[in-house]
């Protein structure tokens, strides 16, 4: 896991299995979105703009790379 600030969070469409999709922009210029259907993303607060947390990342077989875990 590594340490990231947030600069915005972005609401995404729902998943195809209706559950909820982020994409983060951190201070460091990486834009990330949340992995489908991962049980972390019920967890973030609009409020964490500007917050430190902890995130965990895979990359796909295409090069992206998505978030898999987060704490706030």
């Amino acid at each position: 896991m590594e340490n990231k600030t947030i600069k915005t969070i972005k609401r995404l469409n729902n998943s195809g299995m209706g559950n909820p999709a982020f994409q983060f922009t951190f201070t460091d210029g990486a834009v990330m979105k949340t992995k489908p259907n991962i049980m972390d993303a019920y967890s973030v607060c609009m409020s964490w703009q500007g917050r430190t947390i902890k995130i965990e990342t895979a990359t796909t077989k295409s090069g992206r790379v998505q978030i898999v875990g987060l704490e706030g």
